[in-house]
């Protein structure tokens, strides 16, 4: 049996990051990695990214399927402009596209390109006893890879 190459994740995750944070940055909004310490309080939106898996199966000798849930929390003041969530909702809705993965600190070769599946967006409404109105947009991303 192969096993799959221990820095895939991180390669993944990096690429990952980059993507979204690429997006936030062009778009005026707070980018925000969940365990990385909450600094967001001052902030009237801004959105944070949770990355699940990679779940790996081995679909041949040497060949693998990754999949990794990417999940976007985002947060707007509802009394910035009433339709901001949506706004928000629909910019991380379009970053839901390809990502190409590269091996970032380790030559930054291209490695592959991952592709989502359906895409699902729930709106969570105004936080009790606050003025942020949060949601989330998340799928299923895979990817291919030798080893």
């Amino acid at each position: 049996m192969y096993t799959p190459d221990f820095k895939w994740s991180k390669w993944i995750k990096v690429s990952v990051v980059k993507h979204f944070d690429a997006m936030a940055t062009a778009n005026g909004v707070h980018f925000y990695i969940a365990g990385t310490g909450n600094d967001n309080a001052e902030y009237d939106r801004f959105i944070e990214f949770r990355l699940d898996g990679p779940i790996i199966t081995q679909l041949s000798k040497g060949y693998f399927r990754l999949m990794v849930g990417v999940n976007i929390l985002y947060s707007t003041d509802i009394e910035t402009n009433y339709l901001d969530d949506v706004v928000l909702a629909g910019l991380i809705q379009e970053a839901f596209s390809e990502i190409c993965v590269y091996k970032y600190g380790d030559g930054d070769a291209y490695l592959g390109r991952m592709l989502p599946s359906e895409i699902t967006t729930n709106n969570f409404g105004v936080v009790k006893d606050t003025k942020i109105k949060q949601g989330s947009v998340e799928s299923v991303y895979t990817i291919f890879l030798e080893n």
